[in-house]
């Protein structure tokens, strides 16, 4: 088996991704994958479609053929920016990283 790799140019090229997504998380059943999907298959593939084109020349969809079949094996979605997007954003707040202890339950180093 031979493989491409190629970026996804339009929405008919993107159809199959969604193909190929819907099976991998319906086989097993994954109830989130199914909350995100929302009514139906084609509303999500319009979707997130339209949300790869709202997000202009930052958003790549890339896909692995068979070269043979033409069938998409995986893809994968980036977002490329040229500049730091989080650059002037206020620092995040650090996480508190203490366990606190309830009321009643014995600290293994007291014992």
């Amino acid at each position: 088996m031979s493989l491409a790799l190629s970026e996804v140019k339009s929405e008919e090229a993107y159809a199959p991704i969604v193909l190929v997504e819907d099976e991998a998380f319906s086989t097993p059943p994954n109830q989130f994958y199914q909350v995100l999907k929302g009514p139906s298959r084609e509303e999500y593939r319009a979707r997130t479609w339209k949300k790869h084109l709202d997000q202009g020349n930052k958003s790549h969809w890339l896909v692995v053929t068979d070269s043979n079949t033409r069938q998409p094996l995986g893809a994968a979605h980036w977002l490329v920016h040229e500049t730091d997007p989080f650059e002037h954003s206020k620092p995040r707040p650090a996480l508190d990283a203490t366990w606190q202890r309830a009321e009643g339950h014995l600290n293994a180093d007291a014992a």
